[in-house]
């Protein structure tokens, strides 16, 4: 029997998540095979490496976060919560078309105090690169090319996004091409917002229980960089090794000349960019952290942050 298939059944016995057993079993593992195979040509997203489907769910990932993401789904479900994953893995040519789209004023971007705004003619570059930054990150860097991060929503359009942010609860980023991203307006025939009774449920399960399985937000607080994003969750036991050889391997001049809108203010200065927006995430998430195991279950009252 492979470790990974008595992991499995151990985890069924004992009902423990596959990430606690790995990190009790074998915690000085290297960076997992399917991260050590990606090139950082996928890591900015321009290859696609393969993904798995988990069920009930819009995402495509690597086969461990898909199945991590099954897990959770499953135990929300046990509980009487329906938690939906809409967006996984993105490639660069995906997450380019929703940065020009908002560079050319085709679709609407959130500025920080969470209003919604077109840019037009009259913003600078490095104003609409700035307002873009907020919520959308520049094209072959962000998490989603890693088949590792989800953004979690109960359907497209739905209008969970702006609910989360109103709530203030502990809390993810675009959609794909032809599809509203989670701060979007809504599709035509839909409502504006969804009530509480479908959005704050699936999030406050979230924000209890997303670490048993691997799961993490990575937007939790506004560090000056990409401002808190209550529907980003990242399977930290691969992005994390994922983020490591991202810093290493990717640079500036491997992002040039791929067709995006204002490239030139980010990629000039990419060393403040990377420190401000890729490494402005919660300290568990970065290369070195010593909490990138799942932690114990919370028993006490989510709070509101």
């Amino acid at each position: 029997m492979e470790r990974r298939d008595f992991l499995r059944l151990i985890g069924v016995t004992f009902a423990a998540p596959l990430p606690v057993l790995r990190s009790l079993v074998d915690p000085l593992r290297g960076a997992p095979a399917a991260i050590e195979a990606l090139t950082p040509l996928h890591l900015i997203g321009w290859r696609t490496p393969r993904l798995f489907g988990p069920r009930w769910s819009e995402a495509k990932l690597l086969r461990e976060p898909a199945d991590a993401l099954e897990s959770m789904t499953r135990a929300a479900r046990a509980d009487g919560v329906d938690v939906w994953a809409r967006s996984g893995h993105r490639t660069l040519s995906q997450q380019r078309y929703l940065w020009n789209s908002k560079y050319r004023g085709l679709s609407t971007v959130r500025a920080d105090d969470g209003s919604r705004l077109t840019l037009t003619r009259d913003h600078s570059a490095a104003e609409k690169v700035r307002l873009i930054l907020s919520y959308t990150a520049f094209p072959g860097t962000s998490r989603h090319h890693w088949g590792t991060d989800v953004d979690m929503a109960q359907t497209f359009a739905d209008g969970c996004a702006d609910l989360l942010l109103r709530e203030g609860l502990e809390p993810a980023s675009s959609g794909e091409p032809g599809e509203p991203d989670p701060g979007g307006e809504p599709a035509a025939g839909q409502k504006a917002e969804r009530g509480a009774d479908d959005c704050l449920p699936a999030q406050r399960w979230l924000a209890a229980r997303a670490h048993e399985f691997g799961w993490y937000l990575v937007y939790d607080v506004a560090r000056g960089g990409v401002q808190p994003e209550p529907w980003h969750w990242s399977y930290l036991p691969y992005a994390v090794p994922a983020l490591a050889r991202y810093l290493d391997e990717v640079d500036a001049d491997l992002l040039r000349d791929r067709g995006v809108d204002g490239d030139d203010v980010v990629l000039d200065d990419f060393a403040s960019y990377r420190d401000r927006f890729i490494l402005g995430i919660r300290p568990e998430a970065l290369p070195g952290s010593a909490v990138v195991a799942p932690e114990e279950p919370s028993t006490s009252p989510v709070p509101d942050s």
